[in-house]
């Protein structure tokens, strides 16, 4: 019935994707890295699956085509930075976060460390950075979402 019935109800952004049909390309992909060596798996799926392979009739990657840009998993991954580089990212990142946190509605003024006032910020004004915190699990199911050897304090 949902198969039969969904083209109806959908616009022309969306599309209607068969659960079982998602199911066995999702299974297809967890294979194909599976097969990775461990030492690359414990590096995080980032690392080595920024994108899914390439394999004619993936329902995934053709997904990510229609909705994400033609050319979107044929991107170069992301560049990995140097030892010195990645510690100047994390003392940076780090400082927005050990930051006093301001007043709803401000923004903190001055080089970081931000002092503790803040400014009134309008709907007009851009804001040049925004922290959002998540927690991740290091590991989920077989996969490390982040390296192995990622310290956990860091």
């Amino acid at each position: 019935m949902h198969r039969r019935t969904a083209p109806q109800f959908l616009n022309p952004t969306q599309r209607f994707v068969w659960g079982p049909d998602l199911k066995a390309d999702l299974a297809r992909i967890n294979t194909h890295f599976s097969e990775f060596p461990e030492e690359v798996k414990t590096r995080g799926i980032m690392a080595f699956g920024h994108a899914p392979p390439k394999r004619e009739g993936s329902l995934v990657r053709e997904l990510r085509a229609q909705f994400m840009g033609a050319k979107y998993d044929d991107r170069s991954p992301i560049i990995p930075r140097g030892d010195e580089q990645e510690a100047q990212i994390v003392e940076e990142v780090n400082c927005f976060v050990e930051s006093a946190p301001v007043a709803e509605g401000c923004v903190p003024i001055g080089s970081a460390p931000f002092p503790q006032s803040g400014v009134p910020v309008s709907g007009d004004e851009e804001m040049e950075s925004v922290v959002i915190q998540r927690k991740i699990r290091r590991k989920r199911g077989s996969w490390w979402q982040v390296g192995k050897d990622i310290d956990k304090t860091g």
